[in-house]
């Protein structure tokens, strides 16, 4: 039971890094694998003619397979870094508020600017 529990978190981790591209997840992934791999190898308790010892040596496998993938999609600082830089339309808000007020046509709000000369 708790093999199958371990299994199925690895494999929704492993889904989940795929899909969102998050080195996080993918390390988070690794991390579940090697669990699970270690999980099976005391299940199996060394004897190769069990299920769970090839079951470990595919944990092994998928934890280096996860690592790999979080190493390969793993992105520069500076492209980090880019992403987090102030919008070049200095004009524009990018407060949630002042947004919703643009979508619905109404001018930003100017709570911000009172509060400066409190």
């Amino acid at each position: 039971m708790i093999l199958t529990s371990l299994g199925s978190m690895a494999v929704a981790l492993t889904i989940a890094a795929f899909w969102l591209k998050r080195v996080v997840l993918s390390i988070g992934a690794a991390f579940a694998w090697l669990v699970f791999a270690v999980d099976a190898y005391i299940v199996s308790a060394g004897v190769v003619t069990t299920a769970a010892y090839w079951v470990f040596w595919f944990g092994i496998a998928m934890t280096i397979g996860m690592a790999l993938e979080a190493a390969i999609t793993r992105r520069p600082w500076h492209e980090i870094h880019e992403e987090e830089a102030e919008p070049e339309d200095k004009d524009l808000s990018t407060h949630p508020v002042d947004k919703l007020r643009k979508k619905h046509g109404m001018a930003p709000s100017e709570a911000r600017e009172r509060r400066k000369y409190r």
